[in-house]
């Protein structure tokens, strides 16, 4: 589940993804993780995962590492060394 903020007053399994805020209601149950960088957790609701409030992830791009050119000797250096 992805939204802005999300308020959780039922069961839900799955992860939860918000862009501002994961509120869990005492009525509610999460089984699940949670990104967002705020949360909330009511007493008497229950949370089963893990919680990750960092910043937004880096950009897929930065993460692609792409070699340049193999190195190539010149052709005049054949046979010197």
């Amino acid at each position: 589940m992805k939204a802005h903020h999300v308020v959780i007053a039922g069961r839900v399994v799955g992860n939860v993804v918000a862009a501002e805020k994961v509120e869990i209601l005492p009525s509610g149950i999460l089984e699940g993780n949670i990104r967002a960088p705020k949360i909330a957790i009511a007493e008497g609701a229950q949370f089963k995962g893990s919680v990750d409030m960092g910043g937004k992830a880096p950009a897929e791009a930065a993460a692609v590492h792409t070699p340049g050119p193999p190195d190539k000797k010149d052709p005049k250096e054949h046979g010197k060394g």
